[in-house]
């Protein structure tokens, strides 16, 4: 088949920021200017949960030159960051961060992981990252909505 008009594509990639093990980050860095030597024009990343990697991998991104988004899932509860940090590859989440839902209502829990969503904005901000991508928590996309309201404030 043929298009009847030119196309003007951007060339998107994954990256992830929260590999673990030897390589760590400079390991993703590594796959990621592969990416960009075959065309990559932007990349987006797996949801950050820990401040440091995200501040990590923000640095590690201006050095590489491309724009990127930083993927940004609200955690709604201890059950929701276990599953997550478990079994979603890619996805890591800091103990201490899934210590947080510990013994919470379902409403405080939501709460809580709005907080920490709009303390990860915040570090994305101060460390010059302005796109996000969102990812509504188990069809809950009042809190998604939620956060897009805090970041175009910021």
């Amino acid at each position: 088949a043929t298009l009847e008009k030119p196309t003007d594509f951007a060339i998107g990639v994954a990256v992830n920021p929260n590999v673990t093990g030897a390589r760590g980050l400079d390991g993703a860095m590594f796959k990621l200017r592969k990416k960009i030597a075959a065309g990559a024009q932007f990349a987006e990343s797996q949801p950050i949960y820990d401040a440091q990697i995200l501040r990590n991998f923000a640095r590690a991104m201006k050095s590489a030159g491309l724009p990127v988004c930083v993927g940004q899932m609200p955690i709604v509860s201890k059950r929701n960051a276990d599953f997550f940090h478990n079994e979603v590859p890619g996805v890591k989440i800091p103990q201490e961060v899934r210590n947080r839902f510990e013994g919470l209502s379902k409403a405080d829990g939501e709460q809580v992981g709005m907080r920490i969503a709009k303390e990860l904005v915040d570090v994305a901000f101060e460390e010059g990252i302005r796109c996000f991508y969102l990812i509504p928590p188990l069809r809950r996309f009042e809190l998604a909505a939620e956060l897009i309201t805090y970041i175009k404030k910021r």
